[in-house]
């Protein structure tokens, strides 16, 4: 079986960690930024690290951009935090237009491409269709494990050492 992506070769190679290593995957060859992965001690913290995550991927021209979080009530409370702050939609139920910075359940995101995804605190199951929908970049945030022990509960085939060092790893003071 193959899959083919318009994603970014990194992007693509990332999201293959999380599948069946029987699936091939093709992409268009095409080059762009790794994955991104940044944590936070708190919830405060990582809202305010989102914020300006989402402000760099419209500087550099986005137009699509999703925030995708584990559930419905998670996606809700995140855009409780964050809406006085940033121009941000929450999605809840079907939408036609991608057009514009939204937040929205991993689930309810399968199918759909963004130019940008910043996977918030999403549960490692969930990582292959929360990764596969970004195009360009790709930001999976997460809240109180340092990166080598987050790499280590995510890191389905074992060897995080690899990974740690294929994959941008960032805390941002």
């Amino acid at each position: 079986m193959s899959k083919s992506f318009r994603s970014t070769n990194e992007i693509i190679e990332f999201s293959s960690k999380f599948i069946d290593e029987s699936v091939k995957i093709e992409s268009f060859s095409r080059s762009g930024t790794p994955p991104e992965i940044v944590y936070k001690d708190n919830s405060g913290d990582l809202d305010e690290k989102l914020i300006e995550i989402i402000e760099d991927y419209r500087e550099e021209g986005y137009q699509s951009i999703a925030v995708l979080c584990q559930s419905l009530k998670e996606a809700k409370e995140l855009y409780g935090r964050i809406r006085d702050n940033i121009d941000i939609q929450i999605i809840d139920d079907t939408h036609e237009d991608i057009i514009g910075t939204f937040i929205i359940p991993v689930y309810m995101a399968k199918g759909l491409k963004f130019d940008g995804v910043i996977v918030y605190n999403v549960d490692k199951s969930l990582f292959y269709i929360a990764s596969t929908r970004a195009l360009h970049r790709l930001t999976l945030m997460h809240q109180g494990l340092s990166p080598l022990h987050y790499m280590a509960c995510i890191c389905p085939w074992g060897n995080c050492i690899t990974f740690s060092i294929m994959y941008q790893l960032v805390k941002m003071e």
